[in-house]
Formats: C-alpha cells, structure tokens, sequence
C-alpha cells in the first residue's frame, strides 16, 4: 500500500513538472498587409504584423525589433539594409508601418521580428518571411493591351465565342525568378507551357474598370465612381523550362462585356481584352521581359457564348488540343490586335 502511495505522488509531480516546462517566447505568423509573403504589393509603406507564443500566463508583448534586409543571407547576419527599427516600446504587434529605406517598383524585401514580453523576455528571432512590390507605376507596363477584335456593333447585344491566345518564346539561360502579372476583361484563364497558372476563378475580381456609355437607362444614374482594373500576379518558376515555352490566355465576356440583360439598360463596357507581362531573372543577373503585344496569335474556340445571366454554350467539336502548349500549328490564327486601354488604373489584387 505504502509504495502504491509512493507511486502515485511520484506520477503526479511528473505530471506538474511537464506542465510546469515553459515554451519560450517566440514570434509567429509575420504577415505583410494581411498576407503571407506577398508578391504585388503597391503600398509604399506596407502594414507588418505578427503574433506572439509562449506558456507564460498574462503574456504581453512590451517591445519589438524589426529587420527589413534587400539580402536574405545578410539578414541572417542581423543586417537590415532597408530598415532597422531598434528597439521599440510598444505592445502593438499589428498595423506596424514599415518607416525604411524607399522602395521600388519589383523589389523583394526580407523580414524578421524580435520581441520581449512584460517581464523583459526577450524572444529568438522569427522565421525570415518576405514581400515583393507590384507595378508601381503606368510606365512599369510594358505589356499592351490586345484583343482578338474591336466590336462592330458596340451598341448591340451581340457577343462573340471566347477568345484564345498564344505566344511562343524561348530562355537560353537558367532562370533565377519568374513573375507573371496578368489582368483579362471580363474574365481570364492562364496557361503556361499546357498548365492553368492559379487556382482563382472569375478573375480578376469585379471592379468599375472603365468608362461606359450607359445607354437606355431604366432609372437615372450618375456614374461618379472611379475606375480602376485589377491584375494578379504569379510566381511561375515551375512552371517554365529552359528552352521553348508557351503562354496561352483565354477570355471571356465576364461583367465587362455583360450584353445578355438589359432590363436595368445598356451597362456594359466593351469586347473583352486583356494585358501581359512576364519578368524573368537569370542567375547571371541579367532581365528580360515577355509581354503582350500584337505579335500574340488569336482564334476562337469551342466556348461559342458566356454569360454571366445565361450560362455557356460549348461545341466539343471546335476543341484544338494543346494550344497552349509547344510546337502547336497556329498558322490559321490571326495576329492579336492593339486595343483601347480601359481608363481604369491597374492595381494588383490582394484578395
């Protein structure tokens, strides 16, 4: 009885003591502007946030210490070229205001965060995370904006099949980075090398892209809004090879071409269009870039009718396979126009 007694202490205070242990303090979940390592980001001082962890009761953050380094490796060294805060007092861990060096259009910025707590705990360094900016600027375009036509009846509910397009180029050298930012009026698919970029539909997503004519309205509107279009962008290393490559792009009608109701009145904007723009880095430093021009190949295809209202129509019949893919015979397929840009300014999608 005596050693069953003995026993039973000796399992609980095994118990206490494995509850007792502490997790030290560490800071977890760094997000830039609400997302993990984003890759088009426009705010020239964007929002960093984070969380802390550890098995203290009434755990608070007191102060915090963050690097912003151009060099990964460098911050591994605790150097913070871009922007080194100190040490700050503060118990705020969410819409801290990066306050470093400027920053342009394409750069990658690397981050981590120390903390301490409310008994002078200090943490570990985070995990190193990262965000890269967008296309800060018009000028940063090189891409155009083309489409397969220019509606000869702009002020009918005709619509047209869905328009396909390609375009064949070649990398001589190994690629270091690949980012693609892509936006299609209505709405687009991207293809790379036969394989669909993303996993989004209905992208972009809805905005007041551009200017309309509003014709035959069934109560008065003043359209006042301010246009704008959205583009995504896309890390598609894996997705490219070293030699031959093939990006295919189709589009549909989408709310930007919405022809199909018309009770409310004319309220749709134009025949669909989209713009391009592929920036790749070599590992010997040098850039090249891969956009949207009127050198694309167009053709219609299967999809002979979308609608936001009336759904598809498809023929399988029409079906080319792999036209998104290398060595596909396009000599029947026209060449892509130079269309009108919507007045809506590009911003990069976030959400």
């Amino acid at each position: 009885m005596r050693f069953l007694r003995v026993f039973c202490i000796l399992v609980v205070l095994q118990i206490n003591a494995a509850f007792s242990q502490q997790v030290p303090l560490k800071v977890i979940n760094l997000t830039c502007e609400y997302l993990n390592n984003p890759i088009a980001i426009e705010n020239l001082q964007p929002k960093l946030a984070w969380q802390i962890d550890g098995s203290n009761k009434n755990i608070q953050q007191s102060a915090y210490s963050i690097l912003v380094s151009s060099d990964s490796t460098q911050l591994k060294q605790n150097i913070g070229d871009f922007w080194n805060s100190g040490k700050v007092k503060s118990n705020q861990s969410n819409h801290i205001l990066y306050q470093g060096q400027p920053i342009k259009t394409g750069t990658k910025l690397y981050w981590k965060v120390m903390v301490w707590d409310n008994q002078n705990k200090q943490s570990s360094w985070s995990k190193i995370n990262n965000w890269s900016m967008g296309l800060l600027s018009p000028s940063d375009w090189t891409g155009k904006w083309i489409g397969a036509f220019e509606n000869p009846y702009p002020d009918s509910s005709i619509t047209y099949p869905s328009p396909f397009f390609r375009k064949e180029f070649n990398v001589s050298k190994t690629i270091k980075s690949a980012i693609a930012h892509v936006s299609g009026l209505g709405f687009y698919e991207l293809h790379l090398n036969g394989k669909k970029v993303g996993d989004q539909v209905l992208a972009p997503a809805v905005t007041n892209y551009d200017k309309r004519s509003l014709k035959h309205l069934l109560y008065p509107y003043d359209d006042q809004s301010t246009q704008r279009v959205l583009y995504n962008t896309f890390d598609v290393l894996a997705y490219l090879s070293k030699n031959n490559n093939t990006i295919g792009i189709q589009l549909g009608n989408g709310w930007y071409n919405q022809r199909d109701r018309r009770v409310e009145g004319d309220m749709w904007y134009d025949a669909p269009r989209l713009i391009f723009q592929l920036e790749l880095t070599y590992q010997d430093g040098t850039k090249s870039i891969v956009s949207s021009d009127n050198t694309w190949k167009t053709n219609d295809g299967p999809l002979l009718h979308d609608g936001i209202f009336t759904g598809e129509k498809y023929d399988a019949r029409l079906e080319f396979n792999n036209w998104d893919r290398n060595g596909f015979n396009d000599q029947s397929w026209k060449q892509a126009l130079l269309v009108r840009p919507p007045t809506g300014k590009l911003h990069p999608q976030t959400a």
